[in-house]
């Protein structure tokens, strides 16, 4: 579940149904004419009925927009994966420190409604000016999300995130976060053969005691991604499968501190593909790069790559 890290904030100082036929009656990993069938419908009707008992298995991609997390958006659906991935911030702080990120994180789902998600990252931070500083530190990023609706078109779920404190990377409050995410894929729906459409809002709050002078920042924040993304190549082509490119726009409003009402929008195009050709158990590559698009500008661009791998 990708984090929702903000362009604004303090750096670390430091994502009715249109059906396919024979959807509504799909068995898990039913073959059928070589290809698999759709998984069953699952809607927030029958949330507490369906879906828990179920195995949790990927809907097929072929002829669709393949479902995979992107850097910004949170996704809205559930993964098996586990991933590393690198984030390299040049200028953050106002352009005070250079900024490297290393994670490694594990989300699994438990079923087709429940899945789990953890993310330790560490944080090294280099002065780039007179006024930076040196500091590292390790933070951890705990998920969990909801599946409320997923057909072979579109997926929702509500999830929560917490993130811990590190006080050598000037962040002394835990992080709450609340998630409303959705995917659609508009092969079916507008005709955009492989076209996948990202979009989320949050609400993201930190709790805990407040350092001298934190008062100025914002303790409250509402973040929100629309990203699209577009497959080039089908899946069983070797080394460059599902080659897609994306373009994410994330914004963030602060709701109180000194600055409440400032919003900032960042960009983030990037690519992604799978160099194994397969659809199971893939490994897949994935990079990007952010850059903010207004002002004051918290950093000049981050760097984004990813190794990424599907159970």
């Amino acid at each position: 579940m990708a984090r929702g890290s903000s362009p604004v904030a303090a750096p670390s100082s430091a994502e009715p149904a249109a059906h396919l036929p024979g959807d509504e009656h799909g068995d898990a990993g039913h073959e059928a004419g070589g290809h698999r069938e759709q998984p069953s419908d699952l809607f927030l009707r029958d949330f507490f009925s369906t879906g828990w008992d179920e195995r949790f298995e990927e809907r097929p991609s072929e002829g669709r927009a393949p479902r995979f997390r992107l850097f910004k958006s949170r996704q809205g659906f559930l993964e098996r994966i586990a991933e590393v991935s690198y984030a390299y911030t040049n200028g953050a702080d106002a352009d005070k420190v250079n900024e490297h990120e290393l994670a490694l994180g594990l989300e699994w789902a438990f079923n087709r409604r429940f899945a789990v998600g953890v993310e330790p990252f560490y944080t090294w931070q280099r002065p780039s000016s007179e006024e930076g500083r040196h500091a590292d530190g390790l933070r951890w990023d705990f998920a969990t999300a909801f599946q409320l609706l997923d057909t072979a078109d579109r997926a929702y779920n509500f999830q929560v995130h917490v993130i811990t404190p590190n006080s050598h990377l000037d962040t002394v409050q835990t992080e709450l976060a609340f998630t409303l995410a959705g995917f659609e894929d508009l092969t079916k729906t507008l005709g955009l053969y492989r076209v996948g459409l990202y979009h989320h809002i949050e609400y993201a709050t930190l709790l805990g005691p407040r350092d001298a002078g934190a008062e100025r920042r914002a303790a409250n924040q509402l973040r929100y991604d629309v990203s699209l993304a577009k497959t080039l190549v089908e899946g069983n082509v070797p080394l460059v499968a599902d080659f897609t490119v994306f373009v994410e726009a994330f914004g963030q409003t602060e709701l109180d501190g000194s600055n409440s009402g400032r919003t900032a929008f960042s960009f983030t195009p990037g690519l992604r593909f799978n160099p194994t050709g397969r659809e199971e158990k893939a490994w897949w590559v994935q990079a990007g790069i952010e850059f903010p698009v207004t002002g004051p500008r918290p950093f000049n661009e981050r760097v984004f790559l990813a190794i990424i791998h599907d159970f």
